[in-house]
């Protein structure tokens, strides 16, 4: 599934190696974006939560998969904006603070996905199960070394009560300077 916001092209694909938290985006999304150097950080939004269960799933930490040159310097949940006519993230060069994310470890998932909504059945989360039902994922990331910084999936870990696990979000990032735009796809812009 593709869909194009604000001059992003999204794909959408999720992959949960536990039952109790739920990405229900029904699909993975890839971004690639210029920015200005190692010393400046993008905030990047829109990745939904909820849970199975009456549950409280109590993050850990969110690490990129298969990162090259880029890291992930903070993450946050918050109530859906949806909710007051508001839109997800999406990015920003704001902290994950100033755009009301409550950031760190020890951030908890609660809100239980609307019914209908498990693993193996993930309806149109814009639709009739309504995007304002859940919570919103955002990380602050920034590329480390020169030319590229890439990642292709974030892992969350979070805790139940019963040991760690995590879930697998395929968000595939890109962050080039203006030397390598090419890999962005902004062809020298």
């Amino acid at each position: 599934m593709a869909a194009l916001a604000a001059g992003l092209t999204v794909w959408l694909d999720p992959v949960e190696t536990d039952d109790a938290l739920v990405f229900p985006g029904d699909a993975s999304f890839g971004i690639a974006l210029p920015d200005e150097g190692s010393t400046s950080t993008v905030s990047l939004g829109g990745m939904s939560l909820c849970v199975q269960s009456p549950t409280a799933a109590r993050l850990l930490g969110v690490e990129p998969v298969d990162a090259d040159d880029i890291e992930v310097l903070a993450f946050g949940v918050r109530a859906s904006p949806i909710a007051r006519g508001g839109e997800l993230l999406g990015t920003s060069k704001s902290g994950l603070d100033e755009l009301g994310f409550a950031s760190g470890a020890g951030a908890v998932v609660s809100t239980v996905c609307p019914d209908g909504v498990t693993r193996s059945n993930v309806p149109d989360t814009t639709g009739s199960h309504g995007a304002a039902s859940y919570l919103e994922l955002a990380v602050q990331v920034r590329r480390t070394g020169p030319g590229v910084g890439h990642y292709s999936a974030l892992d969350v870990r979070y805790s139940t009560g019963e040991g760690a696990t995590t879930l697998r979000i395929l968000v595939d990032l890109t962050l080039c300077d203006a030397r390598n735009a090419d890999a962005c796809g902004m062809g020298g812009r």
